[in-house]
């Protein structure tokens, strides 16, 4: 069975609800951005909580979200740079 791939070939749900019209460098650029955003929001997370103690349940699903959309993130901007290595 041949696989189909989304109209602006992303197969990243939150690109696909950011914007339909994302050309491939947009969406990577996007992705670099939310990388830094999620690390800066995980640090933050993470540094209140040095006061000891256990992680709020709700903390640590934040923590666990931002981990994950990270990590695709990731996965998505090294698959660009692996297809097209003499971008930066």
């Amino acid at each position: 069975m041949e696989r189909l791939e989304p109209a602006n070939r992303s197969t990243c749900i939150a690109c696909n609800q950011a914007g339909a019209g994302m050309t491939d460098d947009t969406e990577i650029e996007w992705h670099k951005e939310k990388i830094a955003k999620n690390r800066a929001a995980l640090q933050e997370l993470e540094t209140g909580n040095t006061a000891g103690g256990d992680v709020f349940p709700e903390t640590q699903s934040e923590i666990d979200r931002l981990e994950a959309q990270t990590a695709q993130s990731e996965l998505i901007v090294a698959a660009d740079q692996k297809q097209r290595p003499e971008k930066p």
